[in-house]
Order: structure tokens, then sequence, then C-alpha cells
């Protein structure tokens, strides 16, 4: 997952995880934009309506806003809620708009980084191929 890039794991990945399991279609109904700067950075449109949907760019109407470095987005891919907290107070998580409608986003995204999670500690070294670093 580490060199995996991001407009893959926003794109195709995530959707594609979370298509069809109901845990994750009784999401809220939202419009997240993440604006990712520096390499490997971009901003996209996640939408949250009976599912998940993903668009490189931004949108015109969201209900927040998330900006912050990809690499810090990168290390934080992995790591529990508290680390996502202390990065916000820390600054270096940008944030604007409904923060009740961000909250039961970041809790579904949470929950799709925490099956991820499962998963890799499923996978042993001898099925699992390590991509090159």
């Amino acid at each position: 997952m580490e060199n995996l890039p991001i407009r893959e794991l926003l794109e195709n990945k995530i959707p594609q995880f979370l298509h069809g399991k109901p845990e994750f279609e009784q999401c809220p109904k939202g419009t997240l934009q993440l604006n990712l700067t520096g390499e490997g950075g971009g901003t996209w449109a996640i939408e949250f309506d009976e599912g998940i949907k993903v668009a490189s760019g931004a949108t015109g109407s969201t209900d927040c806003t998330i900006t912050m470095e990809a690499s810090d987005f990168r290390k934080l891919i992995p790591s529990s809620q508290t680390a996502w907290a202390r990065a916000f107070l820390d600054g270096r998580i940008d944030f604007s708009g409904d923060l009740e409608v961000a909250a039961e986003i970041g809790k579904t995204l949470h929950k799709y980084f925490e099956s991820l999670r499962k998963m890799a500690r499923e996978w042993s070294p001898d099925t699992y191929v390590h991509p090159p670093t």
C-alpha cells in the first residue's frame, strides 16, 4: 500500500472495496473535497450517497474540504484515528465545512483502512510479494 499511487487508491481501490458492502453503503450523504499538495498530490471529490464515487478534480459544491500534504496523507493512511486527530491538532490538516459530515465520512474511511490493515496482517510473507521500493 505504501507504493500504491494515491490516485489509484482514491479512484479505484477505495470504491472497488466499498462497493456492495452494506456497512459502507449506509454511510452519510455528503461530498468531501480532498486537496493533497506536494509530490503525488491532486484534488479529488469523494461523494457518499448510497455508496461512494470518487472523481479527480474539484467539484462545485462540497460539504467539507480537507487540505494536507500528500506525504502526510500517505503516512496517515495506515494510522489510527488518534494519529489523524493529532495531525489535525498539529496543523498538518486544514479543514473547512461541515464537521459532522466530515466525522461520519471519516468513520466510513477509517473502516476501510482498518480492513486493509487487517488484511495486511493476515498475509504471510510467503504469499505476499512486496512491491519494489
